[in-house]
């Protein structure tokens, strides 16, 4: 589920005329008051995902709440569970600029194993951003994070994703080299994602304009 409202350049120009009526408005302009406005709906976004826990009951959980700033529409292109599979719904297919977006993942029924998933995004550029996550069962191990970004894909032939990366490689960045914070600093993006230390964990993304 999403929250917050759309910042679009007609937003900007309601928002502040006095500054953004006559400026040739760009992807930084809307990722600069979506980061402002970060904090209007969050509160609407975190009970969402504790609703969501509490329907789910006991068990291994991640609480995802990834935020938009990129300045533009982001989409799904691809999400994945190695270990364990998307409560009630997956992600939703796009969040708009200055939107956060919610879902929860979960440990396998029955089985005593974590979690373990990513959802890519596709961006207006053409970049690819990946947010992966991987929760144990057991509790002397910690979740941990990972995001990355595939740049100039189309430079190099690739089409998606997973041309250029096997799951298999992903999964183990989250397992054996992932901690519970992940800086990517891109020449498009700058992705900033964390996540708790607990079995059920939040785990936070944010996508802004470079």
């Amino acid at each position: 589920m999403n929250f917050g409202i759309a910042i679009t350049n007609d937003y900007l120009r309601k928002f502040n005329p006095g500054l953004y009526v006559n400026k040739e408005l760009t992807a930084h302009d809307r990722s600069k008051v979506a980061m402002e406005q970060m904090d209007v709906s969050v509160k609407d976004a975190v009970q969402r995902l504790e609703q969501l826990k509490r329907e789910y009951g006991i068990g291994v959980t991640t609480l995802c709440r990834i935020y938009n700033a990129s300045g533009d529409r982001i989409r799904v292109k691809f999400d994945h569970s190695w270990r364990g599979y998307f409560y009630k719904d997956s992600p939703l297919s796009t969040v708009e600029n200055g939107q956060w977006t919610t879902f929860v993942h979960v440990h396998p029924t029955y089985q005593p194993w974590g979690n373990a998933g990513a959802v890519i995004y596709g961006t207006a550029v053409d970049t690819d951003i990946f947010l992966g996550w991987q929760n144990p069962f057991h509790p002397g191990y910690n979740p941990a994070c990972w995001a990355e970004g595939n740049e100039n894909k189309n430079e190099k032939g690739k089409e998606n994703w997973w041309d250029a990366n096997s799951r298999a490689n992903m999964l183990q960045l989250l397992d054996y080299k992932a901690n519970n914070r992940c800086v990517v600093e891109g020449k498009d993006y700058t992705v900033n994602i964390q996540i708790g230390n607990t079995t059920t964990s939040f785990l936070v993304a944010v996508i802004q304009k470079a």
